[in-house]
């Protein structure tokens, strides 16, 4: 079972590496938000991701102002930001894969930018 806390401090630290947009109530042609198979275990980590990040606690204004840079917009809604952030922890397995996958991801954006 992966520690919410600990993956919300790397999501926020690595937020430019989530395409937060894919992950709202409509979804993208590879994730479906309502699929009843998942839904269960999204319903379980939003209510960890309020446990861990309540509003206007300092994690939650930091990330919600990241996310809302990253996909230009003036602020994101408390509900819209939890549900988007259970929507990813759904599909990671460990605190180390958030790492891995933000410092891949990192890592292919500095090699596009000099190619």
């Amino acid at each position: 079972m992966i520690n919410v806390i600990d993956c919300l401090h790397l999501i926020c630290k690595y937020h430019d590496c989530f395409d937060y947009a894919e992950f709202g109530d409509q979804g993208n042609a590879c994730y479906k938000p309502y699929r009843d198979d998942e839904q269960a275990v999204v319903n379980w980590l939003i209510g960890n991701v309020r446990t861990a990040m309540p509003k206007g606690s300092e994690l939650h204004v930091d990330l919600a102002k990241k996310v809302a840079i990253d996909l230009s917009l003036n602020y994101v809604q408390y509900d819209w930001l939890c549900k988007a952030t259970a929507r990813i922890l759904a599909g990671i397995e460990s605190v180390d894969e958030i790492v891995q996958l933000g410092e891949m991801s990192r890592l292919i954006k500095e090699r596009m930018r000099m190619a």
